[in-house]
């Protein structure tokens, strides 16, 4: 099966397990894979539509995996108790809708491949204030779209020190990822100017506080590739902001 790049990422990085949980399943083709590649051994494939999963269920059945993946439907893991699964997969959902799946439940699980499509820094941040640690960062391009997967896991903090709610990560890192910074990826350097430019074309028509601290927060990120070129000039004209967003005197 030709898969997709993000999901072809997400099936080769997940880590061998007994049982994993893929919420969200769509159309069961990670899970296919998944078993096909001997990632896991078992896959419960769950999604709250009925529409998806009848299709993933003739997926299943045509790949003759009736046996070893089990559909479930219901509100992100609800159907799945406690114990079942080592690993769980939540993939092409926003960050705030992964923490609210994960809420009360990260004890149950000990590998976490997550791949959210918006607030990744909210991901990050719920992760490492309850001590999971992020063991690798990928950022991909497809389509002209962009897709970050992390891979976490229970006891895994990280050695340089993730100190409670997070402390340890500045907010650039939160948003595009500590260790995507530390080894300049290439991927992420392509968003960094993109997203540059983007922010540069809304504060032409708007100074609102939370879009200039964005901006900063990108150019922060920027200057960890040592591209002076890129970031001589930046922030120019911007008027520094006090805590409460009013102008600096």
């Amino acid at each position: 099966m030709n898969l997709p790049k993000r999901l072809e990422c997400i099936v080769s990085q997940t880590p061998r397990s007994r049982c994993v949980c893929d919420i969200g399943c769509d159309h069961a083709y990670t899970a296919i894979e998944l078993l096909r590649r001997g990632r896991a051994e078992r896959v419960l494939a769950c999604d709250i539509h009925e529409g998806p999963l009848r299709q993933a269920r003739r997926n299943v059945e045509l790949a003759g995996l009736g046996e070893r993946i089990e559909l479930r439907r219901g509100d992100g893991l609800a159907p799945v108790a406690a114990g079942e699964a080592e690993t769980v997969i939540c993939a092409g959902m926003g960050g705030a809708l992964i923490c609210r799946i994960l809420e009360e439940r990260t004890a149950d699980f000990r590998h976490f491949v997550l791949s959210p499509q918006s607030e990744p820094e909210r991901v990050r941040r719920f992760l490492l204030r309850r001590g999971i640690g992020i063991r690798t960062e990928t950022l991909l391009e497809e389509d002209g779209k962009y897709y970050l997967i992390l891979i976490a896991g229970a006891g895994d903090r990280e050695q340089e020190g993730c100190e409670a709610e997070g402390a340890a990560y500045s907010e650039a890192e939160l948003r595009y990822g500590r260790q995507l910074l530390m080894r300049r990826d290439s991927v992420l350097y392509t968003y960094l100017l993109s997203e540059k430019a983007r922010y540069e074309g809304i504060l032409k028509r708007t100074e609102k506080p939370e879009v200039q601290q964005a901006y900063r927060y990108c150019l922060e990120a920027l200057r960890r590739y040592g591209d002076g070129s890129e970031t001589d000039s930046v922030g120019e004209g911007l008027p520094e902001r006090t805590e409460d967003g009013s102008e600096a005197q």
